[in-house]
């Protein structure tokens, strides 16, 4: 059986977890008392963990041991740099001798708002959110075998788009449903991309 890690065990994470529950073993980070208890009749292997705490947090030996590392918590481009930074660092800490596969979902807010074809190679850094481009690159610089999934709105569930007050109808969005995002992570686990 493999044993897979989810940083960040909140919506998204938890689905990630219950996706690759049934062939795998799930250790979890939360940051809540009350979702350990809720991990933990999952089957999960709950860990508490504020990576937004002062003191920073050593890397538990079962976590070296894992195949795969998922990272869902949020680099949102409204948190102060230096708040992100300082998460950064922490969850750095804690998988910094993890040299197997890292996935990090991130966000397609790091795009401007214009109304073009965007590529990775057709658009000026300097247009990018700061704040997740950092800490992308943070990540880049860090762990050289991360996988960065820059997902639009996450659907799935209690998310469906009928919930939502739409401001503008005609405008273009990004959707995607967790169960694609989980799809994706585990093909690309499986062809090891």
């Amino acid at each position: 059986m493999k044993k897979k890690g989810i940083i960040g065990c909140g919506w998204l994470g938890f689905r990630m977890a219950k996706h690759f529950a049934p062939k795998n073993k799930i250790f979890a980070t939360t940051t809540s008392d009350d979702k350990i208890k809720i991990l933990s009749e999952q089957g999960f292997q709950p860990f508490k963990i504020d990576f937004d705490a002062d003191e920073s947090t050593e890397l538990n030996e079962d976590w070296l041991n894992l195949d795969v590392i998922i990272i869902t918590i949020p680099f949102s481009k409204s948190v102060d740099f230096e708040v992100l930074k300082k998460r950064f660092e922490n969850l750095s800490s804690f998988i910094k001798n993890f040299e197997k596969p890292i996935f990090l979902t991130s966000s397609i807010v790091i795009y401007p708002q214009i109304e073009r074809e965007i590529t990775e190679n057709n658009l000026d850094e300097s247009l990018l959110n700061s704040n997740i481009f950092g800490i992308e690159n943070l990540m880049k610089k860090n762990f050289l075998q991360i996988n960065i999934l820059r997902l639009g709105g996450l659907m799935g569930d209690d998310r469906y788009l009928s919930k939502y007050k739409i401001k503008e109808p005609q405008q273009i969005v990004n959707h995607i449903h967790f169960e694609d995002i989980s799809r994706v992570v585990e093909k690309m686990i499986d062809e090891n991309l």
